[in-house]
């Protein structure tokens, strides 16, 4: 039902051309439950209500190979703030992203498996705080913003860089989608796997724990770069881009995707740094399918959708097999859930669909 909410047309809010070519757009939608967590205005503010905030993607009309329409990259839902920084405007008002919610599936999925595996590894606890040693994220293409800012509001001691190619999208993730950014979370606007290259070349740069890669081309491909064998990201993973203790590289893919062979150049580059298990889980357990002439929703035996992969080095050894794995990412999302009172089961999507590669 809320669904319904955001798949209205809505108000335009924003609009702007993309370098790739192409129109990104952000539009408002009510929002009929308005109730906010007790810590989210902890910083002072009065909310003024709450709406949805869609960002969708129109490409360019006749390109060989991108799909037509426009096409919906991500939605967040909003806190409208009397903005008192704006002296005495009467009316003056900001926006600031719910870092508690998570709408799209794919989204629920990338943050479970991340912060279950993190778990896993023992490189992030759910007792931790911001007086720990910090957990470094790199996240790889921007939308929303609304994964890095669940996986920082989930850990106090975790810094996140977020890189996004395109200036329009970083600019609408901030001023049109509410995400709010500061020392913990960075936007990063720049060629993602070269960024990647650059810092494992840096000698004065931390190594990061985890690489989140969620990001597409106009035709809805994960660029290259991001996943070849002699692309940006896997030449960084060889030199050093994630820590020697152990390292996670999370990516989502859409399901026609031959997820082995990616997972095969990960796990080749971090050959040197002992490469770890990969395994993979879906984003969903039914799918809408025609019965006759009505359409349902049916359970799907080992999940549809779109492959979450994973690839480790270091502490969680190849040599574990898929039952030990599924308990331990199954334990990591129930304790991260109870820890954050998550919305949706996060014990469920660590392990749907699981399967080693």
């Amino acid at each position: 039902e809320l669904a319904l909410e955001f798949l209205t047309q809505g108000e335009e809010v924003l609009s702007q051309r993309l370098t790739a070519g192409g129109t990104m757009r952000v539009t408002r939608h009510e929002a009929s439950e308005q109730e906010l967590p007790p810590d989210f205005l902890q910083g002072g503010g009065q909310c003024l209500g709450q709406e949805w905030r869609v960002l969708t993607f129109q490409p360019n009309a006749g390109v060989v190979g991108q799909p037509e329409g426009e096409l919906l990259q991500a939605v967040a839902k909003v806190c409208i703030l009397a903005d008192g920084s704006k002296g005495d405007s009467e009316g003056a008002t900001s926006i600031k992203q719910r870092d508690d919610v998570l709408v799209m599936q794919a989204t629920k999925s990338m943050a479970a498996v991340m912060l279950s595996t993190l778990h896993a590894l023992g490189i992030a606890d759910v007792s931790a705080d911001s007086n720990d040693a910090p957990v470094r994220i790199l996240c790889i293409g921007l939308g929303a913003g609304s994964v890095p800012a669940f996986l920082a509001r989930a850990m106090p001691h975790c810094e996140i860089d977020a890189v996004e190619l395109e200036p329009a999208v970083a600019h609408a993730a901030q001023a049109g989608m509410g995400l709010a950014v500061g020392p913990r979370l960075r936007v990063i606007v720049d060629d993602g796997a070269e960024f990647a290259r650059r810092s494992a070349q840096r000698l004065e740069s931390e190594p990061y724990d985890a690489v989140l890669i969620d990001a597409f081309d106009a035709a809805g491909n994960t660029p290259a770069p991001l996943w070849m064998s002699d692309g940006g990201v896997c030449a960084a993973l060889a030199g050093g881009l994630l820590r020697e203790e152990g390292g996670i590289v999370v990516v989502n893919f859409l399901e026609s995707v031959d997820v082995s062979t990616k997972l095969a150049a990960y796990r080749s580059a971090l050959a040197v740094r002992q490469a770890g298990i990969s395994f993979s889980v879906r984003t969903s357990d039914t799918e809408f399918r025609q019965v006759g002439d009505d359409y349902e929703f049916l359970k799907v035996e080992g999940g549809t959708g779109n492959y979450i992969a994973v690839q480790t080095c270091g502490k969680l050894s190849s040599r574990l097999n898929l039952e030990e794995l599924r308990l331990r990412l199954a334990e990591g999302g129930r304790k991260w859930q109870e820890a954050i009172s998550c919305s949706f089961d996060m014990e469920a999507l660590s392990v749907l669909g699981l399967r080693t590669w």
